[in-house]
């Protein structure tokens, strides 16, 4: 049974913007637009993957991520020639007796801080948060267990030629922003900025010649 199927629909379901960046190991340079395609719907297999996984007292899940901006971090030098950059995402989700301020990860010391959960806290039903066999944990994925996951889906997409490892190798670190208003200052991005739309540029031209 997945998270929304059946008794799990209704009313209490809620949406939620975040965003949050994946840093990679890769050439920025060599990236093409539908590899950065396929690295948004990761994000979405891997978080909702994760989220059965741990039992997610409130049934997060994300229905779409995109693309808002590409950042160089580490670029070759003439003594290194390691490189990475900084993808930024814009998620949306749904959750279940959840407020728009819920974050995407948690760990398990601070799950009941962060959502205002106590030992009496509205929980759901198992039927809703834990598919059959799986360990109640009960709480969000942590940034560390989605790094992990995120890699091991990175390794199927080298594998089926959706991705080349020369141009995304690995994933280095996760890390969520928070909403929109709070990360961007109450400015949102529409669509990527101008200097990485001049790289998309340049990259869409790069494939046609």
């Amino acid at each position: 049974m997945s998270l929304l199927d059946d008794e799990c629909t209704g009313d209490a379901l809620n949406t939620f913007e975040r965003q949050m960046t994946l840093e990679f190991a890769g050439n920025v340079d060599e990236v093409l637009v539908a590899e950065l395609n396929t690295t948004e719907n990761g994000v979405r297999v891997t978080y909702n993957e994760l989220a059965k996984s741990t039992c997610d007292p409130f049934s997060r899940r994300i229905v779409n991520s995109t693309v808002e901006e590409i950042v160089p971090i580490r670029p070759p030098t003439l003594f290194e020639e390691d490189q990475s950059f900084r993808v930024q995402f814009l998620v949306v989700g749904t959750c279940r007796r959840c407020t728009s301020n819920t974050p995407l990860f948690s760990d398990a010391a601070n799950i009941a801080r962060k959502l205002n959960v106590g030992s009496d806290a509205r929980r759901m039903e198992d039927k809703c948060a834990c598919p059959e066999g799986t360990d109640a944990v009960e709480r969000a994925p942590t940034t560390d267990e989605y790094t992990v996951a995120y890699n091991e889906w990175l390794d199927r997409m080298h594998e089926d030629g959706r991705i080349d490892p020369e141009h995304i190798e690995s994933t280095l670190e996760t890390v969520e922003l928070g909403n929109p208003s709070a990360a961007l200052n109450g400015r949102r991005l529409e669509g990527l900025e101008v200097g990485n739309i001049v790289f998309l540029g340049l990259v869409v031209l790069k494939m046609i010649l």
